[in-house]
């Protein structure tokens, strides 16, 4: 008997949602704590007017026992949804962005005619790029994982010099 209003309340709750997701895109505004709100009462409060799409007397009954909570817990609920949602979009922007520059810079990297590499603080090489390799001819396998001391920089220098602790 509720279906008419329920699909209802889901077409208008997508329509809403679909307005506010074109604002977003076009306003900043649309992202603030108050708009979010906003747009809970709005989707909660036509809501609570398709429930006058109910039969017969089912419509005064409903409202009487819903209508406290869903304009009161849900539009807050919303704004908590919200909020995770755009931390999840921001995150995935963020994510992207990070892997744009890991790209930019593995690129440049990759393209430049020096030797650019990277080792953890005890020594071992985790970074070497294709200009270093062919430079010192090596492959990747025979360097990586491997401390730096003793594979392409000397134990001790041509004075005697012990170069670990240079290192280390």
């Amino acid at each position: 008997q509720g279906m008419v209003m329920g699909l209802s309340v889901i077409s208008e709750s997508a329509l809403i949602g679909l307005v506010f997701f074109y604002l977003d895109k076009k306003f900043p505004w649309v992202k603030s704590n108050l708009s979010m709100l906003l747009f809970g009462v709005l989707v909660h409060t036509v809501m609570l007017l398709m429930m006058y799409l109910l039969p017969g007397g089912l419509q005064a009954q409903a409202l009487s026992q819903v209508a406290v909570p869903v304009i009161i817990i849900y539009p807050l609920a919303t704004v908590v949804l919200c909020l995770f949602f755009i931390a999840q979009e921001e995150r995935v922007v963020s994510e992207n962005l990070l892997k744009e520059n890991e790209h930019k810079y593995k690129a440049l990297a990759e393209g430049t005619n020096s030797v650019i590499l990277k080792w953890r603080p005890d020594g071992i090489l985790t970074y070497i790029n294709r200009y270093g390799l062919d430079l010192f001819g090596y492959t990747e396998d025979d360097l990586l994982g491997r401390h730096v001391i003793g594979t392409i920089v000397p134990k001790v220098e041509s004075t005697g010099r012990d170069l670990r602790n240079m290192i280390e």
